[in-house]
């Protein structure tokens, strides 16, 4: 039977234990939630790696702390994925308006819009994100870090750590009926022009890829 322990990297910022804890409780498999306060981000996430193999659980679910649980049947429907690492989608929003998606099944090329069904992801963001034990067997210490060219590219903790996963064979799997509220909001547009009066701006295009700038396994110095 699967085992799994909740455990939320956090900076400070508030997070809802209700909706987490309800999600434990329609799994019934003896869940447990623990925060980590590390700063930054990559600290808490190899401390909670550290603190989950010390356990005897199967699974580690980790949740940011900027992002809230919509699904009660996340545990269930993760697992049910038989996924090395299994995750939600998570948006990022604009002023009610949503941007893009926190996966991407191609190289840098985030999901929009909302997909339906389970499939296979390129990378995921640790948003809403269950990894089996053996995957952190596979991959040596630092578990979660940054990569930055010279050229000042970067890789997010998460997105390397898709990266090293999927070079040990590991499966990544997302179910878009797994569903966050990411409320750390980016308020984009007011770093843009004044909307035109025709409302003729880029956010309609926005079912188009944006290119953005990451880099990816060797190409970060």
């Amino acid at each position: 039977m699967a085992k799994v322990e909740f455990y939320i990297p956090t900076r400070g910022s508030p997070h809802s234990l209700a909706r987490y804890l309800a999600c434990a409780e329609a799994h019934k498999h003896g869940t447990t939630a623990r925060e980590v306060t590390r700063e930054p981000v990559t600290l808490a996430r190899n401390q909670a790696t550290r603190m989950f193999l010390k356990t005897d659980a199967t699974h580690m679910l980790m949740v940011d702390d900027d992002t809230v649980i919509m699904t009660r049947d996340t545990i269930g429907r993760l697992l049910a994925l038989d996924a090395d690492i299994a995750a939600g989608l998570v948006p990022w929003w604009d002023g009610g308006v949503g941007l893009i998606l926190n996966a991407q099944r191609e190289p840098n090329v985030w999901l929009r819009p909302w997909p339906t069904g389970t499939f296979a992801v390129h990378h995921v963001g640790t948003a809403i994100m269950m990894i089996a034990r053996p995957v952190f067997e596979l991959i040596e210490w630092p578990w979660f870090q940054w990569r930055e060219s010279r050229a000042g590219d970067y890789q997010g903790e998460d997105l390397d750590f898709c990266r090293k996963a999927r070079e040990k064979g590991c499966s990544i799997m997302v179910d878009a009926a797994v569903i966050g509220d990411h409320f750390k909001t980016i308020p984009l547009t007011a770093m843009c022009p004044p909307l035109p009066e025709d409302g003729d701006f880029y956010f309609r295009d926005y079912t188009k890829p944006i290119d953005l700038p990451r880099v990816d396994g060797d190409d970060a110095d």
